[in-house]
């Protein structure tokens, strides 16, 4: 046990009262709750303290204010650390998605011809070269033009289209098992150059991304058909999503 003046190093606002009984008897189980008893209150800090009934309220408060500055304290210590991190983010230059003047600030001719087309995919160079123009044409951010007139040129090359499959159902009339689902992949090789210079500004070797497409729903009489319209939407679904994804970071330089 300990006196309730041996409290007051700690808590100046406390009165002395030398008649009182050893003022420290217990330990509050719920913290910034007061509650009156015989003789005292129980408060905030914790503690029972006996007091006077005349000096309850003012001590009291006294200790309530210092939970709401130590509270002020912690919410405003936890203001600046996530202050000084979002700075150091920005300083780093971080960008939000779609954000930015690009590689070359000022750029502001583009031209995006027909991808080269490294596999046995009809029409797939101009279906992903469209899509990425579209892109630059919907958000508006560069002009695309001619090679003539441009500044800046997309230099693509579709890599690899694959096939995977991911899941299968088993059919008991036949001895292997039907896929019902495929990942269809695809690679490309990006580089955008300066026209007059040559000079690469931005570049991805290797920019893969995939679509889980359904084959058939249908495990004992498989339709072809509905497996090639759905394998052409994974297709041209991956045109959209790697076209977005391209314009983002090509703004952000990521």
């Amino acid at each position: 046990m300990l006196h309730q003046n041996r409290l007051m190093p700690f808590f100046p606002g406390l009165p002395r009262t030398p008649n009182a009984p050893d003022g420290l008897v217990a330990r509050s189980a719920c913290p910034l709750r007061a509650r009156t008893t015989q003789s005292g209150y129980f408060f905030s800090v914790g503690y029972y303290i006996s007091l006077p009934y005349e000096d309850s309220f003012q001590n009291f408060r006294f200790i309530a204010e210092c939970g709401v500055l130590a509270m002020v304290a912690r919410n405003l210590k936890r203001i600046l650390i996530i202050s000084s991190i979002l700075f150091c983010l920005v300083s780093c230059g971080y960008h939000f998605s779609g954000e930015g003047q690009g590689p070359k600030p000022g750029l502001r001719y583009i031209a995006i011809p027909v991808f080269k087309n490294n596999t046995s995919e009809p029409d797939a160079g101009a279906i992903f070269a469209g899509a990425l123009r579209q892109e630059f044409i919907r958000k508006g951010t560069m002009k695309v033009v001619p090679i003539e007139d441009a500044e800046a040129v997309f230099k693509v090359t579709i890599k690899q289209i694959g096939i995977q499959a991911v899941a299968h159902n088993p059919v008991h009339l036949v001895s292997n098992r039907i896929t019902v689902e495929n990942r269809l992949f695809v690679t490309l090789d990006i580089r955008c150059e300066d026209k007059a210079s040559h000079k690469v500004l931005w570049a991805d070797p290797s920019f893969r991304y995939f679509k889980i497409y359904q084959v058939s729903d249908n495990t004992l009489k498989p339709d072809p058909i509905t497996g090639f319209e759905n394998r052409q939407g994974a297709l041209s679904f991956l045109a959209d999503e790697m076209a977005t994804r391209i314009h983002d970071r090509f703004l952000s330089n990521f």
